[in-house]
């Protein structure tokens, strides 16, 4: 009973690891994914429930530590398409709520060549 209080004090006080707050961020964008696409196909829904996804981040407002944080999925089962949930957060991830989810081709921008 007091390890469960303990961990939930943490979670209030926001002292949880970066770590531990990406996991949350991830089983959040997974139920995002599962009610928001309730059509998707079961081998796409075991892939998101069991994969971990690939984290895309760009800074939006540096004093604030605010950032656009995707995940990813990129599913072998939608031909060359990804599963890709947006949401914004601070730099330690505590806050990130999904916003949209989204199905598309997903490619990395190519890195510049000096």
């Amino acid at each position: 009973m007091m390890a469960v209080l303990a961990v939930s004090l943490c979670a209030l006080c926001g002292c949880l690891s970066k770590e531990e707050n990406r996991d949350y961020a991830v089983d959040k964008a997974r139920k995002y994914v599962m009610s928001e696409i309730p059509n998707l196909s079961e081998e796409n829904r075991a892939f998101v429930r069991l994969a971990y996804p690939r984290f895309l981040q760009a800074t939006l407002l540096q004093k604030r530590e605010m950032n656009q944080l995707c995940l990813v999925w990129d599913t072998p089962y939608l031909n060359g398409d990804s599963i890709v949930v947006a949401g914004v957060c601070n730099s330690s991830y505590a806050d990130w709520e999904p916003i949209r989810v989204i199905i598309k081709k997903y490619n990395e921008p190519e890195k510049p060549q000096n």
